[in-house]
């Protein structure tokens, strides 16, 4: 069985790579974490963007932005570091 896509680690971010796109296979996977197989979400809608958004931003992600079935999660303290 392959393995899951999981939400990726705001803390392996890097000043030059704040941020992350992530796509609509990881979302589904993100929000079918822990759900019965007959409550698994099958696309990318409102609802599982609102979950999905509250799953990142328990797991560190400081911004979450939708665009169209795809999100960016954007760690602000690592983007707004100087560097030396």
């Amino acid at each position: 069985m392959p393995r899951k896509n999981e939400l990726p680690d705001p803390n392996n971010r890097s000043p030059n790579e704040p941020s992350v796109i992530v796509t609509p296979k990881t979302i589904i996977d993100v929000v079918n974490s822990g759900r019965d197989s007959a409550d698994k979400v099958k696309n990318v809608t409102q609802p599982v963007i609102k979950e999905f958004i509250k799953e990142a931003k328990r797991a560190g992600w400081d911004n979450v932005q939708p665009h169209g079935n795809q999100c960016v999660l954007i760690n602000e303290a690592v983007m707004n570091s100087v560097k030396s």
